[in-house]
């Protein structure tokens, strides 16, 4: 079985917005997002919330209120 991982961006879905690659986990913690990588590298992003996930492409967007 092939297992793809995805990628969080943060605010739209460009290079330079690449937040976090591999995406294991993503975890509310608070008024923060945890994101978590295959390696055990999390992200935090302060009130944040889920924008789109897109299942067939692998890829988060991810936004602050």
């Amino acid at each position: 079985m092939k297992m793809c991982l995805a990628k969080a961006y943060l605010n739209r879905r460009e290079e330079g917005d690449l937040l976090i690659e591999e995406v294991t986990k993503i975890t509310r913690k608070g008024e923060s997002l945890i994101v978590r990588d295959l390696m055990g590298k999390s992200k935090e992003v302060k009130n944040g919330f889920i924008r789109e996930i897109d299942f067939i492409d692998n890829y988060v967007i991810l936004d602050r209120e």
